[in-house]
């Protein structure tokens, strides 16, 4: 499979139907190699905790740690990237970065607001080496405490006040910050405890889907912008995170996809997955890690159409003008989450041509293989 040169502009969004499908994401690394060889494309960004990914980028630029240890499910933080295509893509990287000249290695962030502890305990490590005050500090880590949400409303404004501190404190002493330290790490630092205040405001949202998806996606969005404007202008970014959260959806939730074409319009190519059967991994809503088979798929669905074409792999190109069929029609949608009793409910309504660019269809799939 070949991505038309004529598709790509200097952002692309690589997405996925599921989080646990192998082939999706052997499609993704093969869609990667080919961005960062033939186009040049530089920066990776994935749906997953920022603080957790910020160790595999140290490996993928420097080869700090062991790349095994870091994707591992419980390193990590997540079990959607804690997987053995993970591992297969970050060596890939590091082997790439091994061979070019250290100013065009490809770095490797998150965006999520999720799993914040790793970038907590990197700024107050940061703060204690450029010597601020203690005191500053002294209640940095209270979202890490055990049931946050039940918190008085006292104590939760006491715990956003002194994140909102710390992070007015490294931008009002940044150039001093700088050179007690690096700007590097100053940059990674500042990012790590705007992610804390994101996490909190997370947390205390409403814990209904909706308020729960259009906070998160506010925030991971407003990070991707981040890392395009400010930490990378100019570079040529690779997305990868749900087909749910990167297309461009507008219904009562506003996804981050919807955000972030609204801001770059054009400059961004979506590219969605969709399969018809086999398997995929999936947290039961017992929190048990396991294989599913993929539902029944009706006729009424685009994936369903797809099948009858009997192509087992296709790259289709959404048309200006598009058929009824890639309008109306329903499309499987699976989570993190899943038990068969979703079976029946796992399909989007929704219309292809205005949600991506182009979608990779694959017939058959597995389940992905965890790591830990």
């Amino acid at each position: 499979m070949i991505l038309p040169r004529s598709a790509i502009s200097w952002v692309t969004r690589v997405l996925s139907l599921s989080h646990g499908t192998h082939e999706f994401n052997v499609v993704r690394h093969r869609l990667i190699e080919f961005l960062v060889t033939e186009m040049d494309f530089n920066v990776i960004a994935i749906e997953a905790s920022a603080a957790n990914v910020e160790r595999l980028n140290r490996y993928v630029l420097y080869g700090e740690g062991s790349p095994s240890a870091l994707v591992n499910q419980q390193i990590i933080g997540f079990w959607t990237v804690g997987t053995q295509d993970t591992l297969n893509l970050v060596r890939w990287l590091r082997d790439h970065n091994q061979r070019v000249d250290p100013a065009n290695r490809v770095k490797f962030y998150g965006f999520d607001i999720n799993v914040p502890e790793a970038g907590i305990r990197y700024v107050l490590d940061y703060m204690r080496q450029v010597g601020a005050s203690p005191s500053l500090t002294e209640n940095y880590n209270c979202i890490r405490q055990i049931n946050y949400t039940t918190r008085s409303e006292d104590e939760k404004q006491r715990c956003r006040q002194t994140l909102q501190n710390v992070y007015d404190n490294l931008v009002e002493h940044r150039e001093e910050y700088e050179s007690a330290s690096s700007p590097e790490a100053f940059v990674r630092a500042l990012y790590m405890s705007q992610i804390a205040l994101q996490a909190e405001a997370w947390i205390h949202s409403p814990l209904d889907f909706e308020t729960e998806s259009i906070v998160r996606d506010q925030f991971m969005s407003e990070n991707v912008r981040w890392l395009i404007e400010e930490r990378h202008p100019g570079a040529k970014i690779v997305l990868w995170g749900h087909n749910f959260h990167m297309g461009r959806i507008d219904t009562t939730v506003q996804t981050m996809g919807h955000m972030l074409h609204q801001w770059y319009g054009t400059e961004f190519v979506s590219v969605g997955t969709m399969t018809y059967q086999g398997e995929f991994t999936a947290q039961h809503t017992s929190r048990r890690l396991q294989a599913f088979p993929v539902p029944p798929i009706p006729e009424d669905t685009h994936d369903h159409y797809l099948h009858e074409l009997g192509i087992p792999l296709l790259f289709l190109p959404m048309p200006t003008d598009p058929p009824e069929w890639i309008a109306s029609q329903r499309l499987l949608s699976i989570g993190a989450v899943y038990d068969t009793s979703m079976a029946e409910r796992p399909f989007a309504t929704w219309n292809l041509a205005e949600v991506f660019d182009a979608v990779i269809f694959i017939d058959q799939t597995t389940a992905s293989q965890i790591m830990g």
